[in-house]
């Protein structure tokens, strides 16, 4: 029995989501750190086969026959290692970072996971929300989940910088303070720049001629709508990072 890579699931998410390398993971990285060097920010897409078995799980996002590529095959494809792997290491180190204060309680890790996960779900809704005010194409839930998972790689890095300048003398807020506020602009940018090819998709693989009795009216306010709204996930990502980076930082109080 044999089964195409993308129709394999793991409790209903499916395994591509999963399957990179350590060449994508850097270079995923080095995106995240960095988004302003990166220059390409189009999803690749390959063409349908007719005579396929039926279209699976993993082939939602598609237009005019053609299917966007799993993160095994394009950089730009939301992946849910990195996100996964980062949330783990950013609730081990606030365990980490509690238990050098003395205050680490086996309820630390739970509490802040918890915070983490609710965190996650209620932008991924706050977003759903706000690309569907915007009429904007229809974007895979899973790929949501994805993207906003990438913010506990910043997290985990601010983290453990905090953990580093808590054997500062002095001015450790203000390194992590400094450190967090960088990662969570560049987190905006880049979930502004991979929106905003995702909202213009329908425009770039469709049908692109307009109809004698199109309103350029309604499209123009339309545009201005979903450029709110990238403007909106971008701007949101510096409260989620307050609450999730500073707010952990205030509770551990001054180095004894």
């Amino acid at each position: 029995m044999t089964s195409s890579v993308h129709s394999l699931t793991f409790c209903g998410i499916p395994k591509a989501y999963f399957q990179v390398d350590v060449s994508y993971v850097l270079r995923k990285l080095w995106i995240l750190f960095f988004p302003f060097r990166h220059r390409s920010w189009s999803r690749k897409r390959k063409l349908l086969d007719p005579f396929a078995n039926p279209i699976d799980a993993d082939s939602v996002n598609q237009a005019a026959g053609q299917r966007l590529l799993p993160p095994s095959e394009d950089l730009n494809a939301p992946d849910l290692y990195i996100p996964v792997m980062s949330f783990v290491t950013y609730v081990l180190l606030i365990g980490l970072l509690r238990g050098t204060e003395g205050k680490f309680t086996p309820q630390v890790m739970g509490e802040w996971a918890s915070m983490g996960l609710i965190t996650v779900v209620l932008e991924v809704l706050l977003i759903r929300v706000s690309l569907f005010l915007a009429q904007s194409p229809r974007v895979v839930w899973v790929d949501l989940v994805a993207y906003s998972g990438y913010k506990f790689v910043g997290l985990a890095f601010s983290t453990t910088c905090a953990l580093l300048a808590s054997f500062l003398p002095s001015g450790r807020i203000y390194v992590s303070l400094a450190v967090l506020l960088y990662v969570s602009l560049m987190m905006g940018l880049f979930l502004l720049r991979s929106f905003r090819r995702l909202l213009r998709s329908d425009t770039q693989s469709g049908d692109v001629s307009m109809p004698s009795s199109f309103d350029t009216h309604l499209w123009d306010a339309q545009h201005a709508r979903r450029n709110y709204v990238l403007l909106f996930i971008a701007l949101l990502q510096i409260p989620i990072y307050l609450l999730l980076g500073v707010r952990t930082w205030a509770r551990l109080g001054p180095s004894n």
